[in-house]
């Protein structure tokens, strides 16, 4: 019998389950990678094999459909197999769905942190089940050579590990150990490297000692910085108000400081490990220094080797853990650039980030309704959920390249949505080259047809514009452009599964067909097509795009219209601003 096997089948310890299952039912045959599904052939007791194989999955699998290949066309000569076997991958049609990177599972954790195990505080730990896997895939099918570990081939103990039925690391493609795998270096703030025997040691004694750090991960960088020294943070990075994220030893601690109910406590603890907004609990100043202003702060559990290594040195109860980059710029991803960031230390690995991933981050909103489950709302989706699909009923292939600021690029390929990782602002260039090849990448793994059509938001002064512009040049595909708050209106009827829909689309500014500003409307939609049925009046926007960035210049024009005196600007500043909102655009917002 033979089956095709569809789903997230690929990098997840699948195949190894397979072959696991098909030798204790004594059967022979093969497993095969066949870049969009997995292919099993069995000499007999196909069915009930499929059967035991749905009820025994490996964690982060899943099974979307099975293709049954009538019998007398299964052509297999199974005397070439005495036994079930796991044959080489062949490349075939490319819609397999792609893992997502996960953390690191219980075993894979107690084995780094025994004394007697070989990997005993080995930071690339992991196995089938758990590790990098989005961020480290260059090419499909799932194997070793397309991936960011090909430059390590594994040593014999972990070849052996490799083949060996009734270990957990069964065909993982990224297996490796301290003698074969990737390695952690320590460089000084002028990229000089420090020879030490213990870098994670020294590297958290300076933490500790009030230093800024970076650390490399699986698909980006951090900076991290203990606890106490966060107003000194904020002077040397810059940031006098953003809020950073904190990394907790474990979720005892995140109790202790933080409010957290039970759907919270779960989904920290879940695999792809957000980051979650909590409310905070009063007394301890390091929070509010943390999320200045703010009543919740964004938390998180180590996820990778690295931060368990981290926290086995580490004394206090975490530290602040936020995404090195230059302000407003895409994540660092490269050992080069992180000098440039100048902070005191720096702990790099060897190993290539082939996809920058940022920290997911999630609100949970609590149910009103008792028997109805709280609702997890993204605020910024990527680690542990990139790229996973939608199906939607489209049959064209496309491309959406998102509006400027927190941006998120889209593809439908085979019916299906993908999501780019979290992007950012798009006016910086770097994140306009992230945001094209994160498509491109999609377009790679996917096997998507090459893209009919291109969709860009309206506005025509947008950078995502240049992006969409070259994909339909290259491609030869039509371009539309479609309004910021139909788009918005029109997710709201995809995810509810509605005919059509009257929403308040009230979203900071968008470009309006009559070339105003948007941004409080009242739209009715049945998808392609809109109509503005009520919105706020029109109000000024003294100096344009400064309004945006400068909101006292709202608050000056509302104070004109009412006339209602505003003591908080000088005469200077009066006589500039009315002179400006004599030819400022008008804006709904």
């Amino acid at each position: 019998m033979r089956y095709l096997i569809y789903g997230i089948v690929q990098g997840v310890g699948f195949r190894p389950t397979v072959f696991t299952l098909a030798r204790s039912m004594a059967l022979r045959g093969f497993v095969r990678n066949n870049g969009s599904n997995v292919e099993v052939c069995v000499d007999r007791s196909g069915d009930e094999f499929i059967t035991q194989l749905t009820e025994n999955l490996p964690p982060l699998a899943n099974i979307e459909r099975v293709e049954k290949i009538d019998q007398s066309k299964d052509l297999t000569d199974y005397s070439k197999y005495p036994e079930f076997e796991i044959v080489p991958s062949t490349s075939g049609t490319r819609s397999s769905s792609i893992p997502v990177d996960t953390a690191l599972c219980d075993p894979c954790v107690h084995e780094l942190l025994s004394q007697e195990d070989r990997r005993y505080l080995y930071p690339f730990t992991n196995c089938t089940d758990c590790g990098a896997r989005y961020s480290v895939i260059a090419d499909v099918p799932y194997d070793r050579k397309f991936t960011s570990m090909a430059p390590f081939p594994p040593c014999s103990p972990c070849s052996t590990e490799y083949s060996d039925p009734g270990n957990r690391r069964l065909h993982a493609q990224t297996i490796s150990c301290p003698t074969c795998g990737p390695a952690y270096t320590l460089y000084d703030s002028s990229g000089s490297p420090m020879q030490l025997t213990n870098p994670f040691a020294y590297f958290t004694t300076r933490l500790e000692a009030g230093k800024f750090g970076i650390l490399k991960s699986w698909g980006g960088m951090h900076i991290l910085a203990s606890l106490d020294s966060i107003p000194s943070l904020r002077e040397r990075y810059g940031r006098e108000t953003k809020p950073f994220a904190l990394m907790l030893r474990d979720i005892r601690t995140i109790e202790k400081y933080t409010y957290l109910s039970d759907s919270e406590r779960k989904l920290l603890q879940s695999p792809s490990r957000p980051i979650l907004l909590l409310r905070k609990k009063r007394g301890f100043d390091f929070l509010d220094e943390a999320a200045p202003g703010l009543d919740s702060v964004g938390v998180m559990l180590p996820y990778t080797g690295a931060h368990h290594i981290l926290f086995h040195h580490f004394k206090g109860d975490g530290f602040v853990a936020t995404s090195a980059n230059l302000p407003g710029e895409a994540m660092i991803t490269s050992n080069k650039e992180v000098f440039s960031l100048g902070m005191d230390i720096n702990l790099l690995h060897n190993r290539e980030i082939v996809q920058r991933v940022d920290d997911s981050l999630i609100k949970v909103y609590p149910s009103q309704t008792e028997g109805i489950p709280d609702t997890p709302l993204f605020i910024r989706r990527s680690r542990g959920f990139v790229p996973t699909y939608l199906e939607l009923p489209f049959k064209r292939s496309i491309i959406a390249v998102g509006p400027e600021r927190n941006v998120t690029g889209a593809m439908v390929a085979k019916s299906r949505l993908f999501l780019t990782q979290y992007i950012g602002n798009t006016r910086n260039y770097s994140n306009l080259l992230f945001l094209e090849s994160s498509l491109r990448h999609l377009l790679k793994l996917t096997g998507a047809e090459e893209p009919n059509l291109v969709v860009r938001d309206l506005h025509p002064g947008y950078a995502t514009n240049r992006v969409a512009r070259e994909l339909a040049y290259e491609f030869g595909a039509e371009t539309v452009a479609v309004q910021h708050h139909h788009a918005h209106a029109a997710s709201l009827l995809m995810e509810h599964g509605l005919d059509e829909m009257v929403t308040l689309t009230l979203d900071g500014t968008g470009y309006g067909p009559d070339a105003t500003v948007w941004g409080g409307e009242v739209l009715w939609t049945n998808g392609p097509d809109y109509q503005r049925i009520a919105t706020l009046e029109r109000m000024p926007m003294p100096g344009s795009d400064l309004a945006v960035r400068d909101p006292r210049r709202m608050v000056f024009a509302l104070g004109e219209i009412t006339g209602y005196h505003q003591p908080n600007f000088t005469e200077s500043e009066e006589g500039i601003l009315r002179a400006s909102m004599r030819n400022s655009p008008r804006t709904t917002s």
